[in-house]
């Protein structure tokens, strides 16, 4: 089995897990990109990439990388782990920290007012069950 090394994190990876990886990744990307209503293109620009890198990942010319991953997760307001793993550049995670993980990651960006009016949501939302 092939293993290629990655200089910026310098952990092996398998090539044929990420070839794999890569398929499912752009299905993923593809649902995504749609769910929202955009274009190729539009995705492209919000990601800060080139339509030519989007088309080349979704052709499967070229694996999606680590820059790469990490702009996609920019545009979809995504934990870049979640995208990473998506892509097969980081092993899976369990679905339940995938969920908690992405709700901490969407608090973050939420302002203090906002979090403390989520936290209310939440004890109230629990209290009517």
């Amino acid at each position: 089995m092939a293993v290629e090394r990655f200089a910026h994190f310098g952990a092996p990876i398998q090539k044929n897990r990420m070839y794999n990886s890569a398929r499912e990744f752009t299905h993923w990307l593809m649902e995504e990109i749609y769910r929202r209503g955009w274009s190729f293109r539009e995705f492209a620009q919000r990601a800060g990439l080139s339509p030519s890198a989007v088309s080349k990942v979704v052709n499967g010319d070229v694996l999606p990388g680590w820059e790469f991953c990490f702009k996609v997760s920019r545009a979809l307001e995504l934990p870049p782990e979640a995208v990473f793993r998506k892509a097969g550049l980081l092993p899976p995670e369990p679905e339940e920290k995938s969920a908690l993980r992405e709700m901490t990651y969407l608090f973050s960006q939420l302002s203090p007012e906002d979090q403390q009016r989520f936290i209310t949501f939440i004890r109230a939302y629990l209290r009517g069950r």
